[in-house]
């Protein structure tokens, strides 16, 4: 397993020294955002909630666990009627041809039906997780604020309601002709792609009914949503080597801490007149659950029997791994919470985010003839969103390994696909024990 929950049990191993981090991400500090309707002095509708955002500013950003409460306030100059005051959580796919909405939480505040009778009832969208709480329909009111009697049924004054929802970490959504069967999705992370012009969106929405001759209140303010992921810890060798800040180990010194993948041969020629054929493997860090803004520790192993060759070959710039992304989305329209049966072409699109940086390994054992050893690392990005899969989107990540670039040396295929694919998963928390901090050297640094 590389992932893990963050309600897991799992601890640092007990043979290392004792090591505390505070997660920022876990912080219980929230800020207040605020957001009213009009721009003048008169405001009649305010929604106001907290987040985990670093500054009331920034678009608001909720955590997987975490509630979102705030209040709705209602600034009437006179006697008004009301006929319903209600907040929903949504969460959208924005694709080129149109949304598709996954995500319908709603609760009623206010409902002048409920006030003089029995309460409405309002069936939640069969993608939703049931209201949090039943309608509420006295609000809170200032000294300003009278409610007329029954039979009117108007509001004034200023009146604010309170609420709070709890994101649910997974939707169920029912398919058409599949006999009532609902398939079951992860909620996935906020993500804007302007390539492929696909996004996962989130929003608070208010809605104030008014009566038939006037115009409702609308106020929406996006949000920012982000599970909580946070991979296992690596082996003891290496969370050794990254609290004393020494050298990293490979395969061969730490077998338990990497992932070896499909060997390769790497077969071509040198400046046409001479064969190559360098046998390579690339080892992984694991876990291989990385987290945003940290590296992913690459080994690299080259042999052959030509040394002029290797020399070639194992140059910090002759080797070419990236970190892509691939977003799979098609054309699937959700009608009243069910999936429809017709479904349009799947479009893939793949991107590079990063790329890896390559030096000598510093090795204390002696080194085999007819090999070269090369260490490196990608720097993840700091604000990729996880991968999810979700009706008609699929976002993943993947290590690939293209062709070696060397002056003089032509590959034997000539192909722009990879030599080999790796995927791997994102963390948005980071594992117990220490950081994996970047270990570029400075030389290589000041070269590049």
């Amino acid at each position: 397993m590389s992932c893990s929950s963050v309600n897991s049990n799992s601890v640092g191993d007990p043979e290392l020294p004792a090591y505390s981090r505070r997660d920022p991400v876990e912080s219980p500090d929230q800020v207040k955002h605020t957001y009213s309707l009009g721009k003048n002095a008169h405001q009649p509708l305010t929604l106001s909630f907290r987040s985990k955002a670093k500054s009331t500013d920034d678009v608001p950003v909720v955590h997987e666990g975490q509630r979102i409460s705030g209040s709705v306030c209602l600034n009437l100059d006179g006697e008004t009627f009301i006929r319903s005051v209600t907040v929903t959580i949504m969460g959208d796919i924005i694709a080129p041809w149109g949304a598709n909405r996954f995500l319908t939480m709603r609760e009623e505040l206010y409902s002048v039906e409920s006030k003089e009778g029995s309460p409405p009832r309002t069936p939640p969208s069969r993608a939703s997780p049931p209201r949090t709480s039943p309608p509420r329909t006295s609000p809170s009111r200032d000294t300003s604020s009278q409610l007329q009697t029954a039979g009117e049924s108007k509001l004034t004054g200023t009146n604010t309601w309170s609420f709070a929802f709890k994101l649910p970490k997974g939707v169920g959504i029912p398919y058409s002709g599949s006999g009532g069967a609902v398939t079951k999705y992860v909620l996935p992370a906020s993500f804007h792609d302007t390539l492929t012009k696909t996004s996962i969106v989130y929003q608070v929405l208010v809605r104030v009914k008014r009566g038939m001759l006037s115009t409702d209140y609308r106020l929406s303010a996006p949000f920012e949503y982000l599970p909580l992921i946070r991979p296992d810890a690596p082996s003891i060798l290496r969370q050794a080597t990254y609290m004393e800040a020494t050298p990293l180990l490979g395969p061969v010194d730490d077998p338990v801490g990497w992932k070896t993948l499909d060997l390769l041969t790497v077969s071509g020629t040198w400046f046409n007149t001479r064969e190559v054929n360098v046998s390579c493997s690339v080892s992984l860090a694991l876990p291989t659950c990385y987290l945003r803004g940290m590296p992913i520790h690459i080994w690299v192993n080259l042999k052959s029997s030509d040394e002029q060759v290797l020399d070639l070959l194992s140059s910090t710039s002759a080797i070419d791994i990236r970190l892509v992304r691939t977003i799979s989305h098609q054309r699937n329209i959700v009608n009243m919470g069910v999936v429809g049966s017709h479904q349009g072409p799947l479009v893939t699109q793949s991107t590079d985010i990063a790329s890896g940086k390559f030096w000598q390994a510093d090795v204390s054992r002696d080194k085999e003839a007819g090999s070269r050893e090369l260490v490196g690392e990608i720097i993840v990005p700091a604000d990729v969103s996880p991968a999810c899969d979700i009706l008609d989107l699929a976002l993943g990540y993947a290590v690939v390994v293209h062709s070696f670039k060397a002056a003089g040396f032509t590959p034997a295929a000539q192909s722009a696909k990879p030599l080999l694919k790796e995927d791997i998963k994102i963390a948005t928390l980071p594992a117990a024990g220490p950081l994996p901090l970047p270990r570029t050297p400075p030389s290589y640094e000041d070269d590049t």
